[in-house]
């Protein structure tokens, strides 16, 4: 008797584990819980793996060892959400000497599809709403050909010859009827458009309408910009301008093409990233009230009331936030231990959570959309 009950006992205990499994694999298909991360060894540019990680439970899975398993002499880098959640793409170095590769991982079937062998552009896609993506002759978008592929055009088309040494990513409105992108001043036939700026302004804020197909020109007479995210209820674009050698937030009205500053004044602040709700922005300031002590903070206003809350907590170097699809949480990257690791506050509450703790050096946090 003794024995059965054991034995019942064991098939509970390994069901349980199966479940926990089983809900894990799941949060990979729809929950939208995941982050996606680069891992990377200390003090070497190879030696780098894509991983996934549950923030609730830190269970950690390796998304590119699917593709090889010499991760000593490979580096998978730039992990990409699509908008629904349900894939991954990233890049592959197998060596220094070697041409990147670009992959997509199916986070439903755990297959991988070489894209470099489908498409004949040479960076990797940015998803867009409505299976539309956006590639470039340059792998790092930088100075190239913009092409939107999928929707009307399965074939793709060319929008926009970009000029810009900057490697920020164009963006996606959420409705996916437009692109905004950087690019040095160049004149538009369709120069009509609410603008501020000059020939003088040495990076430009343009946006491409699909339904139109027409560009218009959103330059600012300010000293640079660029970092651009776009609000997801689509009305506006939040990015940063530096004047007077001090860095700072502008919110761009994408119908009347207003620009008002967003107070208050910061240093230096890093890429703005949008709430899901539109009503909050978290952004990387620099800190600099301590002599010759500098660190850099992860920060949260409300675009509303300019209420500025301070989620780091320390006087590191914290940097890279991103918001859960819930709006609940915020990840970032910090080196309060001496190497970067993941850390997870609670806007809620306040509390934070130190999420890794590996040898390694974490960075290109990313978290996995809801369908």
């Amino acid at each position: 008797m003794r024995r059965y009950i054991l034995f019942i006992a064991l098939l509970l205990s390994v069901n349980a584990v199966f479940v926990l499994v089983s809900q894990f694999v799941g949060s990979l298909n729809t929950s939208g819980g995941m982050i996606a991360y680069t891992l990377s060894e200390r003090m070497t540019a190879t030696g780098s793996t894509i991983m996934l990680i549950d923030p609730h439970t830190g269970v950690r899975i390796n998304a590119s060892i699917g593709i090889t398993d010499d991760v000593a002499n490979t580096n998978t880098r730039e992990p990409r959400w699509s908008v629904d959640g349900t894939q991954l793409s990233f890049r592959l170095y197998a060596g220094r000497q070697a041409s990147p590769v670009n992959y997509a991982l199916q986070i439903s079937d755990n297959t991988y599809t070489n894209l470099s062998e489908q498409d004949p552009y040479l960076s990797l896609p940015i998803y867009g709403p409505n299976d539309q993506r956006l590639y470039s002759t340059n792998p790092l978008f930088g100075t190239g050909v913009l092409y939107r592929v999928g929707g009307d055009v399965p074939d793709g088309e060319a929008i926009a010859t970009v000029q810009t040494a900057s490697r920020d990513l164009p963006v996606w409105s959420p409705d996916g009827t437009q692109i905004a992108y950087l690019s040095e001043y160049q004149e538009l036939d369709t120069d009509t458009q609410p603008s501020s700026g000059t020939s003088l302004q040495e990076i430009d804020i343009y946006i491409y309408d699909i339904l139109t197909d027409e560009t218009l020109n959103y330059t600012l007479a300010l000293n640079t910009s660029g970092q651009m995210a776009w609000s997801p209820d689509g009305e506006t674009i939040a990015f940063i301008s530096r004047t007077q050698n001090v860095g700072q937030i502008y919110l761009l009205d994408v119908d009347s093409g207003d620009i008002t500053e967003l107070p208050p004044r910061t240093e230096a602040v890093g890429r703005p990233v949008w709430s899901s709700d539109s009503r909050m922005i978290a952004f990387t300031s620099e800190n600099w009230d301590r002599i010759s002590d500098i660190s850099t903070d992860v920060m949260v206003i409300d675009v509303e009331t300019h209420d500025v809350t301070n989620l780091s907590q320390s006087g590191a170097f914290d940097n890279s936030p991103i918001w859960s699809p819930d709006n609940r949480y915020v990840v970032f990257i910090s080196m309060r231990d001496g190497q970067s690791e993941l850390y997870v506050a609670d806007i809620q509450t306040g509390n934070l959570r130190r999420l890794t703790y590996t040898p390694e050096n974490e960075g290109d946090i990313t978290w996995q959309p809801r369908p």
